[in-house]
Parts: C-alpha cells; sequence; structure tokens
C-alpha cells in the first residue's frame, strides 16, 4: 500500500498549494484533493515547480494565513 491509498485517514487540516504551471495538471491535483476529508487547496497563479522560491511573498501569505486561522488550533 503507498501512502496515497491512504490520504482518506486523514483527519487533519491540510492546506495544499499548487503552483499553476507546475509539471502536472491543477486536475490531476485536484483529483487527488477529494481523498483528503478536510483539505484547502489553494493555486499559486504565475508559479512554476517551485513555488516556494518563485513566488515566495505569495506562498508565506498563504501558509501564514492558514496557521493563523481560527480553525488551526
Amino acid at each position: 500500500m503507498v501512502a496515497l491509498d491512504r490520504l482518506g485517514a486523514l483527519h487533519a487540516r491540510t492546506l495544499i498549494i499548487a503552483p499553476e504551471h507546475d509539471y502536472t495538471p491543477l486536475e490531476d491535483k485536484r483529483e487527488e484533493l477529494l481523498r483528503f476529508p478536510n483539505a484547502e487547496f489553494v493555486v499559486i497563479e504565475g508559479s512554476r515547480h517551485g513555488a516556494p522560491f518563485d513566488a515566495t511573498e505569495a506562498f508565506s501569505r498563504i501558509v501564514l494565513a492558514f496557521l493563523a486561522s481560527p480553525d488551526a488550533r
């Protein structure tokens, strides 16, 4: 069994960040998101595979907002 097969068992609030121009299509990522019962999916427009490096401000803003939200506690 691979890790992807166990995603449905993950009940923690989860943030999935995807770059708009990644190697895999956004639709594939959205499909994988359906396996997470409590996930938030955010696309960084204009970003490529290395979103934390080519879209540092957007990436940081998204992560900090996720961690600071009331649901994170």
